[in-house]
C-alpha cells in the first residue's frame, strides 16, 4: 500500500513539474517595459517633436537660416514656453494670403517633420490645453509661424492646406533678445527658390533654402562604433525578464538571435538590432500613450532620447508606426542593405511594442568641409539634362546621406515616388531609389 501511494505521489509530482515548467515558458511579469500602464516620458517632449528647419523672417523680406542645432532648438523651446505661459484670447481660421502676409513680418518660421500633429502639439502645451480648441487629431502641422511683433501663433495644415491662428498676449522680449545675440556663424542669409520664374519651373511647393555662397559651410559628421557585445548583453537583460529561458542562436548570415519563444532580438554585428514580439495582447492605446511606449522601449535599448527626434507617424486603426531619426544640423537619410530612409522604426500594436528596427549610429562632428557645395540651381539644371528628369520636381533638400558607413552631404530630390540623391560637392548621382 505504501509503495502504491509513493507511486501516485511521484506521478503527481512529475505532472506538477511539467505544468510549472510550462508556466515558466509562457508567463512574463507585467512589470516589464511593455506594461500597458502609461508612464511619464523620460525626455522633454520638445526634443522629440522638433523642427527640421528654422527661418528667422526679418523686415523687408530678408530671411536668415539658423544653421546650428542647439540654436534652433533653443528658439523652438522658447516658443513652446511662450505659448504655454501666454494668455489665450481666441483661435480662428485664416486664409493663405494672411499666412503669407504674416510671414513677411518679424517672425520665426518653423518647418516641421511629418510626424507633428495636433495631438502632439497639445501634449507640448500640456500646461495649458485650452489652446487651439478647433484642432483635432487629424490636423497635420507642417509649419509653425511665430509673429514676434504681436505675439500671435499661426500653424499650417499641410494635407488640407488650411491655416489657423492663435491670438494671445505675452512677452516676446526674451526671444527677440536671443535672436539679436546670434552671430554670423549661427545663421546664414536665406533665399526662397520661388522668387524667379527660372526656379518656379524647376520646383513645386514652397521651400526656403539657405544662400550657398563662400560663407556657407557644412559640418563633417562621422559614425563612431561603440556598440559591441557588452552593449548587447545589457539590452538583453533589459528586454527579457526571465533570462533562464532565453536561447542564443547563431545564424550563418552573421546574425545572433536571442529568443524566449515570444520575443526575439536579432543583432547584426555592431550594425543594427531588430526586435519581434509575437504576443497577442489587444489593449487599446492612443497616439500619445503609444509614443510613450516607443520611447520607453528605445531607452531600454540604450538609445539616448536627447539624441533622436520623431520624423513621422503612420497610423492604421489602433496601430502606430513611429519613425525616428538621429539629430544633426541637416536631416539624416539612411541607405544601406538593411535600412531605408529612417534609421529607427518602432511599431505599436494593441498598446505593446511588436516590432522595432534600430540602426546603431553614434554621430560626432569632425570640423567642416573646405569644398564649396553646388548650388540648387546648378544641380537642377544638370539633372534635367543628364538624368532626363522632367521638371518640375516635388521637393529639394540638403541632407546627410548615410551609406557604406559614410555620411555624405547630398541633395535629396523627390519626383513623384522617386527619390534621387546627388553628391552636394561633385553633382554625381549617388542613388536613384524608389
Amino acid at each position: 500500500m505504501k509503495e502504491r501511494l509513493k507511486s501516485i505521489l511521484l506521478f503527481f509530482l512529475v505532472i506538477m513539474s511539467i505544468y510549472m515548467t510550462y508556466l515558466l515558458w509562457i508567463s512574463f511579469p507585467e512589470s516589464s517595459i511593455f506594461t500597458k500602464k502609461s508612464t511619464a516620458l523620460q525626455v522633454d517632449i520638445f526634443h522629440i517633436i522638433r523642427p527640421q528647419y528654422t527661418i528667422i523672417n526679418l523686415d523687408n523680406d530678408k530671411k536668415e537660416y539658423v544653421k546650428k542645432e542647439d540654436q534652433f532648438l533653443k528658439l523652438w523651446e522658447n516658443t513652446i514656453a511662450y505659448v504655454k505661459n501666454c494668455k489665450s484670447i481666441k483661435d480662428y481660421n485664416i486664409d493663405k494670403s494672411t499666412w503669407d502676409e504674416k510671414g513677411r513680418d518679424f517672425s520665426l518660421h518653423f518647418y516641421m517633420y511629418d510626424g507633428f500633429n495636433a495631438e502632439l502639439f497639445k501634449e507640448l502645451l500640456s500646461d495649458n490645453k485650452t489652446f487651439f480648441k478647433k484642432l483635432n487629431g487629424s490636423f497635420e502641422i507642417s509649419e509653425v509661424l511665430f509673429d514676434l511683433e504681436n505675439g500671435w501663433i499661426y500653424i499650417k495644415n499641410n494635407k488640407k492646406d488650411k491655416y489657423s491662428a492663435l491670438e494671445c498676449e505675452g512677452n516676446t522680449k526674451n526671444i527677440t533678445n536671443y535672436i539679436k545675440s546670434l552671430n554670423n556663424q549661427d545663421v546664414t542669409v536665406c533665399q526662397t527658390v520661388y522668387q524667379s520664374g527660372y526656379n518656379d519651373y524647376f520646383i513645386n511647393g514652397n521651400l526656403f533654402l539657405p544662400t550657398y555662397n563662400k560663407d556657407f559651410t557644412i559640418e563633417k559628421l562621422f559614425n563612431k562604433d561603440i556598440y559591441g557585445y557588452g552593449y548587447l548583453n545589457k539590452i538583453i537583460s533589459n528586454l527579457f525578464i526571465n533570462m533562464s529561458v532565453v536561447r542564443e542562436i547563431n545564424e550563418n548570415s552573421g546574425f545572433i538571435v536571442y529568443t524566449d519563444g515570444i520575443r526575439s532580438l536579432r543583432f547584426h554585428k555592431s550594425d543594427f538590432i531588430e526586435f519581434y514580439n509575437t504576443s497577442t495582447d489587444n489593449n487599446l492605446s492612443d497616439q500619445n500613450a503609444s509614443l510613450n511606449f516607443a520611447l520607453n522601449f528605445l531607452s531600454q535599448t540604450g538609445i539616448s532620447l536627447n539624441k533622436i527626434h520623431l520624423a513621422t507617424i503612420k497610423k492604421l486603426n489602433n496601430n502606430y508606426e513611429f519613425y525616428f531619426n538621429y539629430n544633426a544640423n541637416l536631416p539624416l537619410r539612411v541607405l544601406d542593405k538593411y535600412a531605408d530612409y529612417y534609421p529607427i522604426v518602432v511599431k505599436i500594436n494593441g498598446g505593446d511594442v511588436k516590432y522595432a528596427f534600430i540602426k546603431l549610429l553614434n554621430l560626432y562632428p569632425g570640423g567642416y568641409y573646405a569644398d564649396q557645395i553646388l548650388s540648387p540651381e546648378k544641380i537642377l539644371k544638370d539633372i534635367s539634362e543628364t538624368l532626363k528628369i522632367k521638371m518640375p520636381i516635388d521637393n529639394l533638400k540638403l541632407v546627410y546621406l548615410y551609406k557604406d558607413n559614410h555620411l555624405i552631404p547630398s541633395w535629396e530630390l523627390k519626383k513623384d515616388k522617386n527619390i534621387y540623391y546627388i553628391n552636394a560637392f561633385d553633382g554625381k548621382l549617388i542613388d536613384d531609389g524608389v
